[in-house]
């Protein structure tokens, strides 16, 4: 397992000088999946943003529990780009946590 405090894109930007933030950071989640990761956005500063908009074009909005720790499930480039977008919107951090499945 390992959970990563991400963003938001305007830090990125910040810190690498890169004009395509956003989509290195939907690069950066494709690749964790292609590696056998199942990435769970954790309570966050985005968590509360979102979920009050419904999980705005998230696939599953299913909220799921685990030891107490509650996360929703992101599966493809549409909810990597959804996270990302409302992140920017909110200018605040996700806690993705990478949990190996394979």
């Amino acid at each position: 397992h390992s959970v990563i405090e991400f963003g938001p894109p305007q830090r990125w930007r910040g810190a690498t000088g890169s004009q395509n933030s956003a989509a290195e950071g939907v690069e950066v989640l494709a690749e964790s999946m292609k590696l056998g990761y199942d990435v769970r956005l954790m309570h966050s500063q985005v968590w509360a943003t979102w979920s009050r908009k419904g999980w705005s074009n998230l696939a599953d909005k299913t909220t799921h529990q685990w030891q107490g720790v509650g996360y929703v499930r992101m599966s493809s480039n549409k909810d990597f780009n959804a996270l990302i977008s409302e992140m920017a919107s909110c200018n605040c951090e996700a806690y993705v946590w990478l949990f190996k499945t394979k």
